[in-house]
């Protein structure tokens, strides 16, 4: 049996949800790169004010860090 049109509209949304998920990761990616503003706004359609607001929330350090259970735990 074919999908349904409410099914392939699902599957699309969510693949938009997960590209969407890492917006801001690849945001502030770019503009580390040399990426202007502009050149981020004219590809991604973000507005300036968004590709801002962005790049200054983004963390200093990470907020989270993987360790093995190897490791010992951080002084």
């Amino acid at each position: 049996m074919a999908p349904s049109p409410a099914s392939d509209a699902e599957d699309k949304l969510r693949r938009w949800a997960e590209a969407q998920a890492r917006r801001d990761e690849i945001v502030c990616e770019a503009a580390a790169a040399g990426v202007s503003i502009h050149q981020i706004q004219q590809i991604t359609g973000i507005a300036r004010s968004t590709i801002l607001g962005i790049l200054v929330r983004r963390p200093k350090k990470p907020l989270l860090r993987l360790v093995s259970t190897d490791e010992p735990p951080p002084p």
